[in-house]
């Protein structure tokens, strides 16, 4: 069981015009950055969603983090 680690989400457009998320995990920030960043480049309007830092049961919002850092 993985007691830390980094989530976040993507959402985007569909070609059916509907929005969707893609869940992306990592065990490093940076390497969450890197996923999102991958997975913007194929997506069409991609937004980040949501990312956290999770420790156990606890979570940290890194939404704003990222999204700065993507931008």
């Amino acid at each position: 069981m993985i007691l830390e680690h980094y989530a976040g989400s993507v959402s985007f457009d569909t070609e059916e015009s509907e929005r969707e998320d893609q869940i992306v995990t990592a065990l490093r920030y940076k390497d969450l950055v890197e996923k999102i960043m991958n997975l913007m480049k194929y997506r069409k309007n991609p937004e980040v969603h949501f990312a956290c830092h999770k420790v156990g049961k606890k979570e940290f919002d890194l939404t704003e983090k990222v999204k700065s850092e993507i931008s």
